[in-house]
C-alpha cells in the first residue's frame, strides 16, 4: 500500500513539474515576443547548464549591452544643433532688432507683424520663415520665465519646433556640450 501511495505522489509531482516547465516555456516565449527578439530558450538552457557545471567560467562572460529604455528622440542631436546654429546666426545678425521686437510685441499677431518687417537681405534659407510659421510657439516661449530676456535663447527654443516643444528643445540644447557657432558668411549675406 505504501508503495502505491508513493507512486501516486511521484506521478503527481511529475505532472506538476511538467506543467510548471510548460508554463515557464510560455512565459519565456511571451517575454521574447515582448522584447521583439526571437526566443533563445535553447541557448539560455545551454548557458545555464554550463554555468552550473563550471561556475568560474561563467563569471567571465560579458553582460549584453543594454539600450536606453524609452521612446527614441523625435529629432536627432545633430539636426537640433544645426537648426540652433542657423537660428543663432540670424539672431546674432539682427540682435538689436530682435531685442526691439521682443520689447514691443504685445500679442502673437503683433509679434508676427514685427517679424515680417525684419527681412534679411539676400536669401532667406527658411530661418525667418520658420519663426513666422511657428509664431504662436515663439510667443508662448517669450511669455515664459525660460526666456529670461536673452534673445539668444530664441535659437535654442525654436531649434526643435515643431518636432518637440520649446521647453524640451531648450533643455536638450542646454544639455548638449557643443558651443554655439556663428556662420560669418551667412551673417554677411543676411546683413547685405
Amino acid at each position: 500500500m505504501a508503495t502505491s501511495t508513493h507512486k501516486k505522489s511521484t506521478k503527481a509531482l511529475t505532472r506538476r513539474v511538467a506543467e510548471l516547465e510548460r508554463r515557464l516555456a510560455e512565459v519565456e516565449t511571451q517575454l521574447a515576443v515582448m522584447s521583439n527578439q526571437r526566443p533563445h530558450i535553447e541557448a539560455w538552457d545551454s548557458d545555464y547548464r554550463h554555468a552550473v557545471s563550471e561556475p568560474a567560467a561563467a563569471t567571465h562572460r560579458k553582460e549584453p549591452r543594454r539600450t536606453k529604455i524609452g521612446r527614441p528622440p523625435r529629432i536627432s542631436d545633430d539636426c537640433l544643433i544645426d537648426n540652433r546654429d542657423k537660428l543663432y546666426t540670424l539672431v546674432h545678425t539682427f540682435k538689436s532688432d530682435f531685442e526691439q521686437i521682443v520689447l514691443k510685441a504685445r500679442s502673437q499677431l503683433h509679434l508676427t507683424k514685427l517679424l515680417t518687417t525684419l527681412r534679411p537681405g539676400g536669401q532667406d534659407d527658411g530661418r525667418l520663415t520658420h519663426l513666422l510659421r511657428h509664431a504662436d510657439l515663439l510667443w508662448k516661449f517669450l511669455q515664459s520665465p525660460r526666456f529670461a530676456n536673452d534673445v539668444y535663447r530664441i535659437s535654442e527654443a525654436m531649434a526643435g519646433v515643431p518636432a518637440i516643444s520649446c521647453r524640451t528643445s531648450t533643455d536638450r540644447c542646454g544639455n548638449l556640450r557643443r558651443p554655439r557657432r556663428i556662420n560669418r558668411v551667412d551673417s554677411r549675406i543676411l546683413q547685405s
